[in-house]
């Protein structure tokens, strides 16, 4: 994800797997975004990073997935979805996230 110091976001619509070390630094170099009243605590991360929004979130313990946001309705619409995924989980309903879409 990094390339000669400078942190870049995948295209809009796709998903980019990096590594712990590659979401730590990141994280560091972005600006971490809470929205009021959808972000939580265990969620995904919310970055703005260069104008732009992105969702960081661990799929793996040595895999997180980096998705771009096209703006901040997507970005509440897409946590709002991803609480629902965590409490259906939590209630024991057996299923996994889709860390694709």
């Amino acid at each position: 994800m990094a390339e000669a110091g400078v942190h870049r976001l995948p295209d809009e619509g796709d998903v980019a797997w990096i590594t712990p070390a590659e979401g730590a630094s990141l994280t560091d170099a972005a600006e971490v975004v809470t929205i009021d009243g959808v972000s939580f605590p265990g969620g995904p991360t919310l970055l703005r990073l260069g104008g732009r929004l992105a969702a960081l979130e661990q799929a793996e313990a040595d895999r997180w997935a980096l998705r771009p946001l096209a703006d901040e309705d997507e970005a509440r619409a897409f946590l709002e979805r991803r609480r629902e995924e965590y409490d259906r989980m939590w209630d024991g309903c057996g299923c996994r996230i889709d860390y694709e879409n």
